[in-house]
């Protein structure tokens, strides 16, 4: 497999330091899983939560599939010493690969941003398994197919959206169309009432 590294770039996920094992050796599969230990924001309350977002949207995950995706910045023309200093240096291509789980989410509500009700977003955090390599990220969201959620996202320059603080920022939505709050949702339980009023008051 590829190796594994740490990046920073802008965004929700500030940095990402990689526990690998046989991972970062450079082999052809990993005999052990990789773990990710990311450093997020911290946000005190749904009112910062919601301000660090750019997109707070009810929906549905109708699907999910796990891959390797780029984070790394692109230069606008890569053969342009201008747009790319690095061209002909050994770090003309900066390992930035990372495991993700992309979740497709159908809207069915939308408190803030650009989204609306029907559209299907894709919401990409750390960790999954693709063809025998395995990733778990701290602090990673319970999120399961067929439920409904709220979410807070931002939208990335690649156009996925990722999660400002997956801890944080992941709420169930019941069968009774109560917001709740996963126990390890540091917001607290009256978080649930103060998700479900951005909805209610248009954000």
């Amino acid at each position: 497999m590829k190796r594994r590294s740490k990046v920073a770039r802008a965004g929700a996920l500030i940095t990402v330091a990689v526990v690998a094992g046989a991972a970062l050796s450079g082999c052809t599969s990993s005999a052990e899983p990789i773990t990710y230990h990311p450093a997020y924001l911290d946000y005190p309350s749904v009112k910062d939560l919601q301000a660090g977002s750019t997109d707070v949207v009810q929906g549905i995950v109708v699907d999910s599939r796990s891959e390797w995706i780029d984070v790394s910045s692109k230069p606008r023309d890569p053969e342009d010493p201008e747009s790319n200093p690095n061209l002909g240096s050994e770090s003309e291509q900066p390992n930035s690969e990372f495991l993700y789980t992309v979740y497709s989410v159908k809207v069915t509500d939308v408190a803030d941003g650009t989204a609306k009700p029907g559209d299907v977003l894709e919401v990409r955090q750390l960790g999954g398994t693709v063809e025998g390599d395995t990733a778990t990220a701290d602090g990673a969201a319970e999120v399961t197919n067929g439920n409904e959620y709220v979410f807070f996202l931002v939208t990335m320059p690649d156009g996925m959206a990722e999660l400002p603080n997956p801890a944080l920022s992941v709420f169930p939505v019941a069968a009774d169309r109560t917001v709740t709050v996963p126990k390890s949702n540091t917001l607290g339980t009256e978080a649930g009432d103060d998700v479900a009023d951005l909805f209610t008051s248009g954000g």
